[in-house]
């Protein structure tokens, strides 16, 4: 089991601890069944959906990408120079956002 699934399966089991706790004690805090299902699932959701997208970024898999290969390599991102301005901008913030390992360019 590599580092990933660890965190895929810890994170689905705080996800079970926290439906779970809601669903046990929200009528305690006023709440009905109806409402502490969505609470739990509105919870879950939101926290999930946050650390999905900190995780997901695409500087955050390029420089996971980059970090596979040589210390003496790069890897390239190329975009071809009839590309709108706003794609070559986005390269070039792409590039400027992701480590040393990363070079993003507009093809000549």
């Amino acid at each position: 089991m590599n580092q990933a699934m660890g965190i895929g399966i810890t994170e689905r089991l705080v996800y079970g601890v926290v439906a779970f706790l809601i669903g046990r004690y929200g009528e305690k805090l006023g709440l009905s069944q109806a409402d502490s299902a969505w609470l739990a699932g509105g919870l879950i959701t939101l926290v999930g959906g946050a650390r999905a997208w900190y995780v997901n970024r695409p500087e955050k898999i390029l420089d996971s990408a980059a970090a596979q290969i040589p210390n003496n390599a790069k890897l390239v991102v190329q975009i071809s120079p009839n590309s709108s301005s706003t794609d070559q901008k986005a390269v070039q913030d792409l590039g400027a956002a992701t480590g040393p390992k990363v070079e993003a360019k507009i093809a000549a």
